[in-house]
């Protein structure tokens, strides 16, 4: 009969052995004499312990996975940006990332839930897009983007920040009819300026101010 002592010491050498068989199989792999000077060759060893080996051919790819080898990740970005079959889905996860932060900004008690006289009055686009700057990171910086503004030019342009207030704003209402405050204070001034109920009522299904009914 075996001792714990012995069977322990049977279990540490065969796995010593796979791992030198592991190993080697490794290195049996690691030849890139054949390569051509611009090929790209990838081995790895998944938990199973088998060795995947996988030589990229389109040039997208290769310029990928060097990137990623060489830590350039402004680089890598970029690269995933141009490959056509990343690019799709790469999209697609931003959306749903942007659509998270809306979620999330409509569970925090949000300032454009402000109702009441008092909070409408002392309500700014300027504090709002602070707001949107924490909470939507990626929106905020797909919006400013899109403007064509840089973080440091953005603090100083009201116009800016009141057309990119009210498209976020809007957005922001689509989800939630409660959050309201940039349209509450946007029918405010119209009706204070003499804006007809049928208009107001055209500007609403527009998107731009609340209903006046």
């Amino acid at each position: 009969m075996r001792s714990k002592k012995s069977i322990a010491f049977e279990n540490a050498v065969n796995t010593s052995s796979a791992l030198l068989v592991q190993e080697s199989e490794m290195l049996s792999h690691m030849n890139v004499e054949d390569l051509p000077n611009d090929g790209v060759k990838m081995v790895f060893m998944n938990p199973s312990g088998n060795v995947t080996v996988r030589i990229p051919r389109d040039s997208q790819t290769k310029t990928l996975v060097k990137n990623v080898a060489t830590k350039q990740w402004r680089e890598k970005i970029n690269a995933l940006l141009m490959h056509e079959e990343i690019k799709p889905e790469l999209y697609r996860e931003i959306s749903k990332l942007v659509s998270l932060e809306f979620d999330e900004y409509l569970k925090s008690g949000c300032i454009l839930e402000a109702r009441n006289p008092d909070e409408l009055a002392k309500f700014s686009n300027k504090i709002f897009m602070k707001e949107v700057r924490i909470f939507f990171p990626l929106w905020f910086d797909c919006v400013r983007g899109a403007r064509g503004l840089s973080q440091n030019a953005f603090k100083e342009c009201v116009p800016e920040i009141n057309s990119l207030a009210l498209a976020t704003a809007t957005l922001v209402r689509l989800r939630n009819a409660k959050a309201s405050a940039v349209h509450y204070r946007i029918s405010t001034i119209m009706f204070h300026s003499g804006v007809k109920h049928d208009d107001l009522t055209r500007l609403n299904h527009l998107g731009v101010c609340r209903s006046p009914d």
